[in-house]
């Protein structure tokens, strides 16, 4: 079974989950909210591509290279520091 979200925009209905329904952006600001959600799911529906062992603590910081597309940095709890080659 495939799960699949939609949502869809009406921008004549009225907001009643909101406390503050009658700000002038209150339906944008719903609709933002629901699709940066649908976004979300969409990133984590991805599939499983592998691991990177190497650090013997939990992750703390993990950033793209700025110098090479194919390079990952990431830091650890235990204070290590490494640079994945990721290609």
């Amino acid at each position: 079974m495939v799960k699949i979200c939609t949502i869809t925009h009406d921008p004549t209905s009225t907001v009643t989950r909101t406390p503050n329904a009658d700000h002038p952006f209150s339906r944008a600001r719903e609709f933002q909210r629901a699709y940066n959600a649908t976004k979300l799911n969409k990133i984590f529906a991805k599939p499983f591509l592998g691991t990177l062992t190497g650090h013997s603590d939990g992750i703390s910081v993990l950033s793209k290279c700025p110098l090479a597309l194919n390079k990952m940095i990431s830091g650890a709890h235990d204070g290590e520091i490494r640079i994945w080659d990721i290609a």
